[in-house]
Parts: structure tokens; C-alpha cells; sequence
């Protein structure tokens, strides 16, 4: 709301700064994402092959994302379940997109009877996983992985990207 004011502000000013008004506007949009991803919308109508189609669309102005499902089970899962694991998903996709250098993102989703299988990979520069050092981003996947009583693993390869996979079991 204040940075509407702002925006209405700096369009009544005769002098208005354009840079001022982009960055205004910019930032706006960026106040809309983020509350729009904090509850993605109905989200207990939306399955979670749709969440994640729905948090990948926007990640297409800047990666190559190539987005597979193989749904073989119609398992519902609370709400509180499919908001972590999108809460996973970006996290991860924010320090790919950081970190990596990458270009491309290819995440595959499988739902079965059994749980979800999910592997996320970039085309970044990869790194030697012995000199990882886990930042808050990291340990945020890690503690809401634990929470959801699933299991990762991470594989990374200098100049040949970096894929994490997760097993969700019901």
C-alpha cells in the first residue's frame, strides 16, 4: 500500500524520475509475487503437480524449465504438506538461480501409491560437495524435508550442474 501512495505520489510530481518510477513499479510487483507466494491461490482445490507448474511459470523468463510429471496415483495431501514442499521447491530454485549460473532447470514430479519422488537438476556450474557450506537456505530445505519425514539427496558436479532428488513417502 505505501509504495502505491509513492507510485501515486511520483506520478503527480511534474518532475517525475523515471528510474524511480521503474524501481517503484518494480518493486510492486515484486511485493505481489511474494504475498502471492506465500499462500499460492486455493490451494486446497490445487493438486501439487499444479502448485509447482504454477511456482515454475514465472522462472521461465530467466531458465530453460523443463517440467515433467508422471502422476500414477491420485493421493490427496493436506495443505500444510503441499506448502512446504512448494516452500522446498523455491528455496531451492532461489539459490539455483544465485548461485549456479544455470540456464536450464528440469524438474521431474512423481506421484505413485507409495509417496512422491521428486529431482530437481540445473545446468550450473556445480561445486565439490565437500566444500558446501550450508547457509540458511540449505538448512530451511533440510529442517522442512525432516519435518515432512521425507529424505534428499544432493549430487553436484563442477560445470555440470547440480541435481537434488526427494522421496516423500505416505
Amino acid at each position: 500500500g505505501k509504495l502505491t501512495v509513492i507510485q501515486l505520489k511520483n506520478q503527480i510530481d511534474t518532475k517525475q524520475d523515471t528510474e524511480s518510477a521503474f524501481l517503484v513499479n518494480e518493486c510492486i510487483a515484486e511485493a505481489r509475487r511474494i504475498s502471492h507466494d506465500l499462500c499460492p491461490p486455493l490451494l486446497e482445490f490445487s493438486s501439487l503437480s499444479e502448485l509447482l507448474e504454477e511456482l515454475l511459470d514465472p522462472w521461465q523468463q530467466k531458465f530453460t524449465v523443463h517440467y515433467k510429471n508422471d502422476i500414477r496415483s491420485t493421493n490427496s495431501h493436506t495443505n500444510e504438506f503441499k506448502i512446504q514442499l512448494i516452500r522446498i521447491v523455491q528455496e531451492l530454485i532461489t539459490n539455483i538461480s544465485k548461485h549456479a549460473n544455470a540456464t536450464s532447470i528440469d524438474v521431474h514430479y512423481r506421484q505413485t501409491k507409495k509417496g512422491i519422488v521428486l529431482l530437481i537438476k540445473d545446468n550450473g556450474n556445480g561445486f565439490l560437495m565437500s566444500t558446501l557450506v550450508k547457509g540458511l537456505g540449505l538448512k530451511n530445505i533440510e529442517t522442512r524435508v525432516h519435518y515432512l519425514q521425507g529424505r534428499h539427496k544432493m549430487k553436484s558436479t563442477i560445470d555440470q550442474g547440480t541435481s537434488v532428488l526427494f522421496l516423500f513417502t505416505n
